[in-house]
């Protein structure tokens, strides 16, 4: 196995001048909507529902992240191993562990899952770097949206929710259409031909191009891959679920399968690094348009946020005993 330097890699791109500014000019902005959000709340309502936090519901909501990660790390390996590439499970759980952590300082998902191409190195193929991220993102969002269209299904009355309803529908389609165009890279290569013309931009592509084919034909890989998918999605919904009634609230499952895939999904915007303001904002403006209070949905999106950043600590540390063994 080639020598580790991912973490190498990822240093010198987070401290670019560049970055750094535009770094600073987000967080400013996520600082400045998590102080407008503290303004229009009564903490006086949100205060007794840490005083009586269910410590046990936390204590699961934590496991169930674990066996979660666990998944993914192994969806990921499938999904490589189809592409030729063979990496340990424990390095893709690290990888991703490390991604997490990031994911609290950089734009959200978008811009962690670069920082996990990056890390990537057990394969020297861009092409299979980013093609295998891709689709094993693109599945995870399939998955957990046709969880809100189930919802939508089996409980027609949530179609009131007007703007949930068509933006879990909409992204449905958008993601599947996604995921099509690298399965079937047939549909786009001809429109794409003229970028041969530039070298190494026209070898990447091409890259994509045989990638995506070869994934169509792995039957079996795609086949695990959903199924994967779909059980790390229930875990999803089930730890929501469970910091809900960490809080002493609660929130009906359907409700639940239509409102947890729309605040996945839009909180992978890269507006703010790591989703801060943002994410707290979304879950109440998603969270009210179902009835939660200004005040419980607060509290659900900061009970999230302690979550997620004590599980991603321990990325941190891994990366760090990377750079300084």
């Amino acid at each position: 196995m080639p020598a580790d330097h991912s973490a190498a890699k990822v240093s010198p791109i987070l401290t670019r001048p560049r970055l750094q500014l535009g770094r600073w000019l987000r967080l400013s902005l996520g600082l400045g909507l998590l102080a407008l959000l503290a303004r229009i709340v009564n903490w006086a309502e949100i205060t007794p529902l840490f005083a009586g936090l269910g410590w046990a519901f936390v204590a699961l909501a934590l496991a169930l992240k674990g066996v979660s990660l666990l998944l993914s790390g192994l969806r990921w390996q499938i999904v490589l191993r189809a592409g030729g590439s063979a990496v340990p499970l424990w390095r893709l759980v690290r990888h991703y562990w490390v991604m997490l952590f990031f994911n609290n300082f950089v734009p959200t998902m978008v811009g962690a899952d670069a920082i996990r191409v990056l890390m990537l190195n057990e394969t020297r193929s861009p092409a299979l770097r980013i093609v295998s991220v891709l689709v094993e993102r693109l599945f995870g969002l399939v998955a957990l949206l046709s969880f809100a269209a189930l919802a939508l299904w089996t409980r027609p009355e949530l179609l009131q929710y007007t703007t949930l309803s068509f933006a879990a529908l909409t992204a449905l389609a958008g993601t599947v259409g996604l995921l099509g165009a690298i399965l079937l890279p047939e549909l786009w290569w001809g429109a794409l031909r003229w970028i041969e013309r530039f070298p190494r931009l026209g070898h990447l592509i091409h890259e994509v191009y045989q990638a995506g084919r070869q994934y169509r034909r792995a039957g079996r890989t795609l086949l695990l891959t959903v199924v994967i998918s779909v059980l790390i999605q229930v875990l999803v919904i089930v730890s929501f679920g469970l910091r809900v009634r960490a809080l002493g609230l609660e929130i009906g499952l359907i409700e639940l399968g239509l409102v947890v895939p729309v605040t996945v999904l839009l909180t992978l915007i890269p507006i703010t690094p790591g989703g801060w303001g943002t994410q707290e904002g979304l879950y109440l403006l998603i969270l009210g348009t179902i009835g939660i209070s200004p005040e419980n949905a607060l509290a659900i999106a900061l009970l999230s946020r302690v979550l997620d950043v004590v599980f991603s600590a321990f990325g941190g540390l891994l990366w760090a005993l990377e750079r300084h063994p």
